[in-house]
């Protein structure tokens, strides 16, 4: 949130979640890390589908994501989430 990085994205194969975190992979990799080293933490909001969360664990499972955990959301990024929401 404060770099400005929290944004909406899709399942797109080549824009979308997967994608990010093969970037994020790639990054680990760059500076000499296991890409198995990246955790993920979902963090579905109060109005996703259940479909969403099954697809965001999809994503963990063809991208080799072993470590990830659902989470709550905290009051702050509820509120940014909300905000976004309101002006978009």
């Amino acid at each position: 949130m404060k770099n400005n990085e929290v944004f909406q994205s899709s399942y797109d194969e080549t824009n979308g979640i997967g994608s990010i975190i093969r970037k994020k992979q790639n990054e680990l990799i760059k500076n000499r890390i296991d890409k198995k080293d990246l955790v993920v933490l979902i963090k579905p909001g109060v109005d996703c589908s259940y479909k969403n969360v099954i697809s965001a664990l999809d994503e963990m499972l063809i991208n080799g994501v072993t470590r990830y955990a659902i989470v709550d959301q905290g009051a702050d990024e509820k509120s940014y989430v909300a905000y976004l929401n309101d002006h978009h």
